[in-house]
């Protein structure tokens, strides 16, 4: 045992480090130096701006000014959580795009004869499809701008008046009545046409369409697949398989209507092509 301890007074005596500092602050850690050669590529403070923007924003034309009547609001392209019939990232096989969204229209007036149709008339083509080409029609409805609620139906409460120079009145019979508030075809087929690009396609129209309310909306566009009736089956065949959303159009009142837009590309492809379609007659 003597020996042992005699042995040790070669060796150092272990000293724990100081509690104020940490473990790793008792290693001295080695210092490299940087080659002048490399000092030359030093990263600048600042970057140079890019020569070119990364995303190009889409141009539009400007909405008309009419007296009175705001423009449409600056949303264009679909809502931000409108409501679905289909769950989002679902694949069923078909896929819609509007390839012209309607921009205005005058209102129609319950007992006119004369009636504005949506302008440019709105257009609606099948880019994705399987076989049942034949079994699919495409139904329009309008939209709220959010594309949250439909207006669709007009609801109006009448009721009976009292007669004249009469003490007693009689008692308010009031009824609700209901009416669409857009007219026109509002369900179609697609037709197999070339477009403004001579490029064929299935392409959904809606040349006549009227709105009788005065306000900002959307069009909804519904892809329903109409099948036979299977007598074995217990569900039923018809469902929606594709659905879109147009941008946002006015309806203005009719005395400040500005009229009809020049005719598009798209207009002129498919009139020429035997479809009967609402232009604007050019000088």
């Amino acid at each position: 045992m003597e020996s042992s301890q005699d042995g040790d007074e070669g060796l150092p005596k272990y000293e724990p480090p100081s509690p104020a500092l940490p473990l790793y602050s008792q290693t001295t850690l080695p210092v490299y130096s940087i080659s002048p050669r490399l000092q030359q590529f030093q990263v600048p403070p600042e970057l140079p701006a890019m020569p070119f923007p990364l995303r190009v924003p889409r141009e539009t034309p400007p909405p008309p000014v009419v007296p009175g009547v705001g423009p449409p609001a600056p949303a264009i392209g679909p809502p931000t959580n409108p409501t679905l019939i289909i769950l989002p990232g679902t694949r069923t096989g078909f896929k819609l795009a509007v390839r012209q969204h309607p921009e205005r229209t005058g209102i129609f007036e319950f007992g006119e004869n004369h009636r504005f149709s949506i302008d440019p008339p709105p257009i609606v083509e099948l880019v994705i499809s399987s076989t049942e080409k034949e079994a699919l029609i495409l139904q329009c409805t309008l939209w709220n701008e959010e594309g949250t609620e439909h207006r669709n139906i007009i609801r109006t409460t009448t009721g009976i008046a009292a007669k004249p120079n009469s003490d007693e009145a009689p008692p308010k019979q009031l009824e609700e009545k209901h009416a669409p508030a857009m007219i026109g075809k509002i369900s179609t087929s697609a037709v197999y046409l070339k477009d403004e690009h001579s490029k064929y396609g299935l392409f959904y129209i809606f040349p006549d369409l009227s709105i009788r309310v005065e306000g900002r909306y959307r069009l909804k566009f519904d892809l329903h697949l109409v099948l036979p009736p299977d007598p074995l089956a217990c569900s039923v065949p018809n469902r929606v398989v594709a659905e879109v959303f147009s941008d946002i159009f006015v309806v203005y009142p009719a005395e400040k209507f500005p009229g009809m837009m020049k005719s598009t590309a798209l207009t002129k492809a498919i009139a020429n092509q035997g479809i009967q379609i609402n232009m604007l007659s050019e000088p």
